[in-house]
């Protein structure tokens, strides 16, 4: 018994526990820092103004204006990791580091047909120095990237704060107001956060034993390899309280409705109807989109086997897939471009002594792979988008948040310029913040007319 309450701590956002940042981060920090970098990192923007048409009753033509606007959302937490049992994210760490590393080493051992191997090392390179003038920088990381809790905060807020409590159905005599049981309205959605916050607002639920979470674990990622979808790990992270959490947040509702005005008065300005605020963005918090892990094979083998179509780009010396940025350098007093390592192909190896630079390549690369329309090979992935990224921050290590000579910010466009800082354990977390765009009403678009108009900040490079 004393080991469920142990579990339960550990693992319920609700007892709000905070974790030492020097060792990693939980889910309430990670929730409180995406709703803090929320202004920076939003970067909201009028594209243009659309005249679009609707077909009305009697089959009468309707015309009306509408805006098309871009943002960007905190949908994925990117971590790289020499370990797969041991992430920076405490609570992920909990439930399925374990299990997560033993599949991958079964899976592992099947691939290369080495079952008479007691142990296959999964674990990840570091940097050996051995003597002056002989060294080897050439290291190895593992990647992660899973649903950020934090992408329920746009599906929460509009433009005036939180979205109201219901909703009206029905029609004429019979129309009624629909409740709500949260702010937001987010277990009426037919996704894996609905179904998530459906069973998380369940009083009657009972509790698991430890028994069953350990089921859950192994069943999880069993499922997840066979390429199913499920809800079952928001029955050991609570996405109630993560949201309960959320709506907390003082200065997440002072943004939305200063963020609210400064709408309200671009679309009062330019005469438009608008439907929504945001885009549609279909993200579930915790389900992990991409394992290096499972993507074994290509992610340790490399080139030719990972991204054989991009053999033009990764055989061209002069290629422009590079990651990097201008580094302060101490003896010149000035910054000089440096470059980390190329986005192609994408593998956990990089030659490179730091291992911050080192995580920084791997996160862009993990991003990438899921920006693949076409499945790529032979690689092992979820449900792939095609939006490109942003904006990043640094979630882990917290406290160097821009690279030298980079201007100070929460977020940057280039994943090079949040922090430089090394961590002991070659862990490292970032946010990754996609681009979304899209027209705020339904309908035939007919004219466009750029506008161009920024209602919240630029992320800086």
């Amino acid at each position: 018994m004393k080991k469920i309450k142990k579990l339960v701590l550990a693992l319920g956002l609700t007892s709000l526990v905070q974790t030492s940042y020097a060792e990693g981060f939980n889910t309430v920090d990670l929730v409180i820092q995406a709703a803090t970098d929320m202004p920076d990192c939003l970067d909201y923007k009028a594209n243009k103004v659309v005249l679009k048409m609707t077909i009305g009753l009697f089959g009468i033509p309707e015309f009306f204006f509408t805006l098309n606007i871009s943002h960007n959302s905190p949908n994925w937490l990117t971590m790289t990791h020499n370990e797969l049992s041991k992430t920076p994210y405490k609570e992920y760490n909990f439930i399925l580091g374990d299990i997560y590393e033993k599949v991958s080493e079964v899976g592992l051992k099947t691939v290369l047909f080495n079952k008479g191997i007691d142990k296959i090392e999964v674990g990840g390179g570091r940097y050996q120095y051995k003597s002056w003038g002989e060294h080897q920088s050439v290291q190895y990381t593992e990647a992660m990237v899973i649903g950020h809790p934090g992408s329920m905060i746009l599906k929460m807020f509009d433009k005036g704060g939180l979205k109201p409590d219901g909703y009206w159905v029905g029609s004429g005599e019979n129309t009624n107001w629909h409740q709500c049981k949260t702010h937001g309205c987010l277990e009426e959605q037919y996704t894996e956060i609905g179904q998530g916050m459906r069973k998380s607002v369940n009083k009657n639920k009972p509790k698991l034993t430890e028994k069953q979470i350990g089921q859950k674990r192994l069943s999880y990622l069993k499922n997840w390899q066979d390429g199913k979808y499920t809800s079952g790990i928001y029955d050991l992270m609570e996405i109630k309280g993560i949201h309960d959490q959320l709506k907390s947040i003082n200065k997440l509702g002072s943004f939305f409705k200063e963020f609210g005005e400064l709408f309200d008065a671009t679309s009062a300005g330019l005469g438009v109807k608008v439907d929504r605020v945001f885009c549609e963005m279909q993200v579930a918090p915790f389900i992990p989109y991409y394992l290096s892990g499972f993507d074994a094979v290509s992610w340790r083998m490399g080139y030719p086997i990972a991204d054989p179509e991009y053999s033009t780009t990764i055989l061209n010396p002069l290629s422009k897939d590079t990651i990097g940025t201008d580094v302060l350098d101490p003896l010149l007093k000035k910054t000089i471009p440096e470059k980390w390592g190329n986005i192609y192909p994408r593998e956990g190896t990089v030659n490179i002594s730091s291992s911050a630079k080192l995580g920084a390549v791997v996160a862009y690369r993990a991003n990438s792979v899921l920006t693949d329309k076409e499945r790529s090979g032979i690689r092992v992935y979820k449900k792939p988008f095609e939006n490109t990224i942003g904006a990043w921050n640094k979630v882990f290590p917290k406290n160097d948040d821009t690279t030298p000579g980079a201007t100070k910010s929460s977020c940057h466009k280039n994943i090079a310029n949040t922090g430089i800082k090394v961590q002991t354990r070659g862990m490292y977390a970032y946010t990754s913040w996609p681009r979304y765009t899209c027209d705020l009403a339904s309908g035939m678009t007919i004219l466009e007319i750029p506008v161009n108009i920024n209602i919240t900040d630029k992320v800086p490079e």
